[in-house]
């Protein structure tokens, strides 16, 4: 999980960089210009596969919060019907639910 944020975080810096600069496929203008077409055509390509490689990193951040706000409320839920159950002390129950669920 810090690593997928981790990545949105770059992510983040970098477009926040770029986003002063006058660019085309994160390129600068002039330096556009100066290219070949081969030179932009592989630009262009190399751009489309870091889009998905973004929109993947970005899914895969949404299904691992997802899990874990899913797990949060589980424990939560694990811990109530524990105390409800009244044959353990709240502590007792905060225990058993931290080694079950890794919280």
């Amino acid at each position: 999980m810090l690593i997928a944020k981790q990545w949105i975080i770059l992510g983040i810096i970098l477009w926040s960089m770029t986003a002063c600069t006058q660019a085309i496929y994160g390129v600068p203008t002039e330096k556009w210009e100066k290219m070949t077409e081969t030179e932009r055509q592989t630009i262009i390509e190399r751009f489309k596969q870091q889009e998905v490689i973004n929109e993947r990193t970005r899914k895969r951040a949404e299904i691992i919060k997802y899990q874990g706000d899913k797990a949060r409320e589980e424990a939560k839920e694990f811990e109530r019907k524990c105390r409800e159950n009244g044959t353990m002390t709240a502590e007792k129950c905060r225990v058993i639910t931290r080694r079950k669920f890794g919280f």
